[in-house]
Protein backbone atom coordinates (compact mmCIF):
# COMPACT_ATOMS: atom_id res chain seq x y z
CA UNK A 1 0.00 0.00 0.00
CA UNK A 2 1.82 3.36 -1.54
CA UNK A 3 0.93 6.45 -2.89
CA UNK A 4 -0.82 9.60 -1.70
CA UNK A 5 -4.33 8.99 -0.74
CA UNK A 6 -4.61 5.67 -0.80
CA UNK A 7 -5.06 4.80 2.65
CA UNK A 8 -7.54 7.25 3.10
CA UNK A 9 -9.51 6.08 0.20
CA UNK A 10 -9.29 2.50 1.72
CA UNK A 11 -9.87 3.96 5.18
CA UNK A 12 -13.00 5.93 4.71
CA UNK A 13 -14.29 2.77 2.64
CA UNK A 14 -13.40 0.66 5.57
CA UNK A 15 -15.28 3.09 7.99
CA UNK A 16 -18.00 2.49 5.56
CA UNK A 17 -18.34 -0.86 5.58
CA UNK A 18 -18.38 -1.35 9.35
CA UNK A 19 -21.39 1.72 9.97
CA UNK A 20 -23.03 -0.39 7.44
CA UNK A 21 -22.71 -3.49 8.95
CA UNK A 22 -20.45 -5.34 6.09
CA UNK A 23 -17.61 -6.23 8.87
CA UNK A 24 -16.95 -6.07 12.77
CA UNK A 25 -15.59 -3.75 14.81
CA UNK A 26 -12.89 -6.05 15.12
CA UNK A 27 -12.05 -6.50 11.26
CA UNK A 28 -11.70 -3.14 10.88
CA UNK A 29 -9.43 -2.59 14.00
CA UNK A 30 -7.44 -4.98 12.42
CA UNK A 31 -7.34 -3.44 8.88
CA UNK A 32 -6.42 -0.14 10.53
CA UNK A 33 -3.65 -1.51 12.69
CA UNK A 34 -2.26 -3.37 9.16
CA UNK A 35 -2.15 0.87 7.77
CA UNK A 36 -0.25 1.94 11.04
CA UNK A 37 2.17 -1.37 10.63
CA UNK A 38 2.85 -0.51 7.08
CA UNK A 39 3.45 3.26 7.95
CA UNK A 40 5.81 2.22 10.44
CA UNK A 41 7.15 0.20 8.23
CA UNK A 42 8.05 2.45 5.49
CA UNK A 43 9.47 5.01 8.56
CA UNK A 44 7.05 7.16 7.93
CA UNK A 45 7.12 10.05 10.32
CA UNK A 46 3.23 9.82 10.99
CA UNK A 47 2.78 6.10 12.37
CA UNK A 48 3.48 6.67 16.00
CA UNK A 49 0.41 9.68 15.35
CA UNK A 50 -1.36 7.02 13.71
CA UNK A 51 -0.81 4.65 16.42
CA UNK A 52 -2.13 6.95 18.95
CA UNK A 53 -5.30 7.44 16.93
CA UNK A 54 -5.44 3.82 16.59
CA UNK A 55 -5.24 2.92 20.07
CA UNK A 56 -8.74 4.12 21.31
CA UNK A 57 -10.50 2.05 18.76
CA UNK A 58 -8.93 -1.01 19.98
CA UNK A 59 -9.49 -0.20 23.43
CA UNK A 60 -13.64 -0.25 22.75
CA UNK A 61 -13.22 -2.76 20.82
CA UNK A 62 -11.72 -4.82 23.78
CA UNK A 63 -14.48 -3.41 26.28
CA UNK A 64 -16.87 -4.79 23.94
CA UNK A 65 -15.79 -8.19 23.67
CA UNK A 66 -15.27 -7.96 27.70
CA UNK A 67 -19.46 -6.72 28.25
CA UNK A 68 -21.20 -6.76 24.56
CA UNK A 69 -24.13 -5.05 26.23
CA UNK A 70 -21.85 -1.60 26.34
CA UNK A 71 -21.67 -1.73 22.25
CA UNK A 72 -24.37 0.52 21.64
CA UNK A 73 -24.03 2.89 24.54
CA UNK A 74 -20.14 3.62 22.97
CA UNK A 75 -21.25 3.65 19.27
CA UNK A 76 -20.82 7.84 19.00
CA UNK A 77 -17.31 7.40 20.76
CA UNK A 78 -16.48 4.68 18.53
CA UNK A 79 -17.52 6.32 15.37
CA UNK A 80 -15.66 9.96 17.08
CA UNK A 81 -12.60 7.83 16.93
CA UNK A 82 -12.75 6.56 13.64
CA UNK A 83 -12.82 9.86 12.14
CA UNK A 84 -9.88 11.21 13.94
CA UNK A 85 -7.73 7.90 12.69
CA UNK A 86 -9.15 8.57 9.41
CA UNK A 87 -7.82 12.54 9.53
CA UNK A 88 -4.50 11.74 9.85
CA UNK A 89 -4.29 9.02 6.75
CA UNK A 90 -2.38 10.03 4.05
Amino acid sequence: MTGNGKYRTEGEQVSRDYREGKISLQTLVDIFESYVDARESENAPDFEELRGAWFPIEIVNAVRWDDPAKASKNETAVREFIQEFLELLP
